[in-house]
């Protein structure tokens, strides 16, 4: 992702041009939510690259350790179905693209492998807390399909977190604001437990026009530590994109370590896997155009 605040040109430029920056300085925006309407297709660009050293601690052992390197790609295609006043209640998506790769850090290069999902279309809608998925045939697609999907979809049937935050805010260029803790934990989803609620700082960088839409780029920081049965700590770091004119997050991009924790049995004896890593993980949204737009019902 390309720089997105240029803070040693703001500085030259309030030191040559004195008042005249002052313009830049104060430029603002406001963002205002609008919900999607039934038809909208998008195109999610998603990427995860994720550098691991694992460690197997064993009793009376020294210990087992290696290091790896996994790579996901994946090309969704959402298209809604059904909404209601405050989220998108059923879509259809198509994963266009969903490889996986997974070497030893050893190792010079290991080919590209279809997921089970890759090439397949499902519809997704909530009950309650849990999401439903089918196949194009109506039926309930086989147990990795089905956790790849739900992975993938767990916003659809909730409210925007962003959304619920930004609207009719305005924000100056360089203001940080917190998304409180609540709403922190929403952002994260049900199946992440945040041990340490707590609020997420989001600092205003800039207004860029994407593909014809103005967006507020936002440069934050996610502290997530989850400590029931496993013990999982991420630090992430980055920016996203958030569309001035429905609140739709429209890229994210961040990175940051990880460590992994959990105490297992062998044979009725425990040992210990730890892991350390980084994480990066990239989205980048597109909007089909009418034209390209398929059958949704």
């Amino acid at each position: 992702m390309r720089q997105l605040f240029h803070v040693s040109l703001l500085i030259t430029g309030a030191v040559v041009f004195g008042a005249t920056s002052i313009g830049l300085a104060q430029q603002t925006c406001t963002f205002r939510y609008h919900p999607p309407s039934i038809g909208q297709q998008w195109v999610h660009d998603v990427k995860l690259d994720m550098f691991m050293k694992t460690r197997f601690r064993y009793p009376n052992q020294e210990p087992q350790e290696f290091s790896s390197v996994e790579h996901r790609r994946q090309r969704r295609k959402l298209a809604i179905v059904a909404t209601a006043a405050t989220h998108v209640s059923k879509v259809k998506v198509t994963f266009d693209k969903a490889i996986r790769k997974i070497m030893q850090q050893e190792e010079k290069e290991t080919p590209w492998h279809p997921q089970p999902v890759d090439g397949k279309t499902y519809y997704v809608t909530r009950s309650g807390a849990d999401l439903v998925v089918t196949d194009e045939q109506g039926e309930k697609p086989p147990g990795e399909e089905l956790r790849i999907v739900k992975n993938s979809m767990q916003a659809i049937g909730r409210p925007n977190p962003i959304a619920k935050f930004l609207h009719e805010r305005t924000i100056v260029v360089g203001e940080t604001i917190h998304l409180p803790a609540d709403l922190v934990s929403d952002l994260l989803g049900s199946q992440n437990k945040v041990s340490r609620p707590q609020k997420m700082p989001m600092t205003l960088v800039e207004i860029n026009d994407m593909e014809g839409m103005s967006c507020g780029v936002f440069e934050t920081e996610i502290d997530n530590s989850i400590q029931f049965g496993v013990q999982t700590s991420t630090r992430m770091k980055g920016y996203f994109a958030v569309e001035l004119d429905t609140c739709r997050i429209f890229s994210v991009n961040f990175h940051g370590p990880i460590t992994y924790r959990q105490r297992r049995l062998i044979a009725g004896e425990p040992y210990t896997v730890e892991v350390t890593g980084s994480l990066a993980v990239a989205m980048q949204a597109s909007r089909l155009s009418r034209q390209a737009e398929l059958e949704v019902n």
